[in-house]
């Protein structure tokens, strides 16, 4: 009777342990995203045009162009895909109400040393991610 009881309890037991065993997920790790992903997850606006070699403007020899450009052209925005199209848009001001809302469309790539973003058929970018 004892051996009945004994083997009941270590049933009963081992059903409580293995009812409430905790699952424990292997941690997986996850690799950061890719310069393409990041590029490709939202809009991209120009906070600094830089021309390189300084451009003459009025006589005075300028690197940061963004103070010359009109403020419709400022609030423009690029969006990329991850299959190296880019699209560059409108912002909210455009410059002449007739105009597209997409202005320029084309292609990408990362250069090698992963600092520039060339696109074709605009100009060469610096990218800080």
């Amino acid at each position: 009777m004892k051996s009945i009881k004994l083997s009941l309890l270590l049933v009963a037991i081992s059903i409580f342990v293995f009812a409430y065993k905790k699952e424990t997920a292997s941690p997986t790790k996850s690799s950061p995203p890719t310069k393409t992903e990041i590029l490709a997850e939202g809009k991209w606006q120009n906070s600094t045009t830089l021309a390189t070699p300084p451009i003459d403007i009025n006589g005075k020899m300028v690197t940061n162009i963004c103070g010359y450009i009109k403020v419709c052209e400022l609030v423009n925005y690029y969006t990329f895909t991850k299959n190296k199209t880019y699209a560059l848009n409108n912002g909210a001001k455009k410059c002449d109400t007739n105009e597209e809302d997409i202005k320029a469309k084309g292609t990408w790539q990362i250069a090698a040393d992963d600092k520039y973003l060339y696109s074709l058929p605009i100009v060469v970018q610096t990218v800080y991610y």
